[in-house]
């Protein structure tokens, strides 16, 4: 199923900039040293003077989603072609969109990075038990 970038966009520009969870898991990365550290925003955030700061919730999600993603990215000709699997991000859209995502679920996303798996695959987590994908196109 296709999600237009304008769908995207419109499903989440009323959003609020910060969530619970989704702070609480950038804290924790801040803290275990397992913040994203290059690729994705990293290209945008010197566009928005933006210092990236995990443990003050920077650059956030809304950003890291509208601007950076839906904004920014030029190669997706206008159609979501993958999931957006970086963890802090498919945690804020759970929030965003009501979800009830748990602490369980933090900490089993959290359980995975200690463990070795990637971040994407945390946020694949999310995006598979979630179903993310059916919940962004309504």
């Amino acid at each position: 199923m296709a999600i237009s970038i304008e769908h995207l966009f419109n499903k989440f520009k009323d959003a609020e900039v910060y969530y619970p969870l989704s702070n609480k898991f950038m804290e924790w990365c801040a803290e275990n040293h397992k913040e994203q550290k290059s690729g994705g925003f990293y290209k945008y955030v010197k566009r928005d003077n933006i210092v990236v700061d995990y443990a003050k919730h920077s650059p956030n999600q809304k950003w890291h989603l509208l601007k950076s993603y839906c904004t920014y990215e030029k190669d997706m000709k206008g159609y979501l072609k993958r999931h957006l699997s970086c963890p802090e991000l498919s945690i804020w859209i759970c929030e965003a969109l009501g979800l009830g995502i748990s602490k369980d679920d933090i900490t089993h996303m959290e359980d995975m990075i200690i463990k070795g798996s990637e971040r994407r695959d945390a946020g694949e987590y999310l995006w598979n038990k979630y179903k993310l994908e059916e919940e962004i196109s309504k």
